[in-house]
């Protein structure tokens, strides 16, 4: 819908490690105010987008094995004034569901991952 915003987060669910995931989900980038330029594109533009934080690269422990890193796309809320809360001080231990329902989120539109 080329109304419409969208969100979107990347999240890392195997920090430190796949094995031993006690820092999950490592919160790496958000980015609100995403459009579709048209109906028929297949990519959504960041042009006028906005980071309310920023892109922290990946950084895997040495030894730590592969790393899942998803991106999950959200509905934007339309309401006047909306200002996304909860963002994290500290990246390590974002609880996606508790940050989702804070914001009034539906359930993520669409989702893909990385290794």
């Amino acid at each position: 819908n080329t109304n419409s915003q969208y969100i979107v987060i990347m999240i890392d669910p195997d920090a430190p490690s796949r094995a031993n995931p006690t820092s999950a989900n490592v919160l790496h980038w958000v980015k609100t105010d995403l459009r579709i330029r048209s109906t028929t594109a297949t990519n959504i533009t960041a042009e006028n987008a906005t980071a309310p934080l920023s892109y922290a690269p990946p950084s895997p422990p040495q030894g730590s094995g592969e790393h899942r890193y998803v991106f999950l796309l959200y509905d934007q809320p339309r309401r006047a004034g909306f200002v996304l809360q909860g963002l994290p001080e500290r990246r390590p231990g974002f609880n996606v569901t508790a940050w989702r329902e804070l914001n009034g989120l539906a359930p993520a539109k669409a989702g893909t991952y990385l290794l």
